[in-house]
């Protein structure tokens, strides 16, 4: 089959890991998929690119861009696409409208995050299948989209577990080397767009906290973004800057993570976190808040610790009852891999994506 996966950009996030890793994954299977930005292909397309993945660009108006859902409907023709996949709110709307023009028979639409954004009922209905990534998440989108439950399926994200299990212990330290760790500091890390969402600022304060009774512990931030500034400027107010190193964005996640002792995410907002499942897959014990799907890939006091958001002074004590009890890391880092294996692999994703491809 050839699949035609929209998206706004292959810029860094993990929905366009998400894209670009299913994608791989189809190809491999024998499929043909190909991957078109309707804005700017972004600087995870040369990923997809050197897989043999087709990624084309669109350079999308501002406003309604009528000549933009001809040219996709043109692009759907010329390369005789079976399948239509969708990703968020403006290549479904896009997506949708030129998979139509275009006589496609399988439209799919996966809805990534718990954002709450009203699209026009017919365009639901216009879609073969919609899929969440989580329960939150569709509990969310129905409430507030006229859309039918039976129309919604959850499919859990999976990643290759192989790309983490293949981190040797010279890479990692090498990593440390790079970054100047010294073989004293504990390592609590985060992967994640510098936005608003992510909420870093609590995790900052938190780990200002953590420093008070861990003077070894650093803090990697790993991502880049508008609140780049602001968050740095944040750590020289509380005095821990020279403890905190934020490394920007990173090709090299797996590896990244390999070197963290704990995985810290401080969402206020989430559907399910790529980088939560890869640092379980990397064996790291997980600090997470209770917001979207972070409850249901994380179990409280099994895989790590569940706290509440915007709470600094629960994640410090989270993350300090971690750092000082190295076997309960372990167990937690073991009981969260076994999970990922079983239940959020990119093999079985792709294949409850296939099954729908194929309806």
């Amino acid at each position: 089959m050839n699949i035609l996966h929209i998206v706004n950009s292959l810029d860094c996030g993990g929905l366009e890991n998400f894209t670009i890793e299913l994608s791989k994954e189809l190809k491999l299977k024998g499929d043909v998929p190909f991957i078109c930005c309707l804005d700017k292909m972004g600087n995870l397309a040369p990923n997809a690119i050197d897989s043999g993945i087709s990624v084309t660009d669109l350079q999308i108006k501002n406003g309604l861009d009528l000549q933009c859902i001809w040219k996709l409907r043109q692009y759907i023709i010329a390369n005789e696409i079976d399948v239509v996949h969708t990703h968020n709110k403006k290549p479904l709307i896009y997506g949708t409208i030129a998979a139509k023009l275009a006589n496609v028979k399988r439209i799919i639409h996966t809805r990534h995050g718990q954002a709450a954004d009203v699209v026009p009922w017919l365009i639901w209905k216009l879609n073969s299948k919609v899929v969440t990534i989580s329960e939150d998440a569709k509990s969310c989108l129905i409430s507030s989209n006229n859309i039918a439950e039976k129309n919604v399926d959850v499919i859990e994200n999976g990643i290759p577990l192989d790309k983490f299990d293949s981190i040797s212990t010279e890479v990692s330290q090498e990593l440390k080397n790079e970054i100047g760790l010294l073989p004293e500091n504990q390592v609590v890390g985060i992967v994640a767009r510098l936005a608003i969402e992510k909420d870093h600022r609590t995790l900052i304060c938190a780990f200002a906290e953590v420093l008070k009774v861990n003077e070894n512990a650093v803090l990697l931030i790993v991502g880049d973004g508008l609140l780049s500034k602001e968050l740095q400027e944040l750590t020289q107010e509380l005095k821990i800057e020279k403890s905190v190193y934020f490394l920007g964005f990173q090709q090299k996640i797996a590896e990244l993570i390999s070197i963290f002792d704990i995985f810290v995410l401080s969402s206020t907002s989430e559907g399910m976190s790529l980088t939560l499942l890869e640092a379980m897959a990397s064996k790291k014990p997980i600090v997470a808040t209770n917001v979207g799907g972070n409850p249901e890939v994380v179990q409280d006091g099994l895989t790590g610790f569940i706290v509440p958001a915007q709470k600094p002074e629960k994640m410090a004590e989270a993350i300090v009852n971690l750092l000082k009890n190295k076997q309960l890391m372990q167990e937690f880092a073991l009981n969260g891999y076994q999970r990922i294996k079983s239940k959020y692999s990119l093999v079985t994703m792709t294949e409850k994506y296939k099954s729908l491809y194929k309806l």
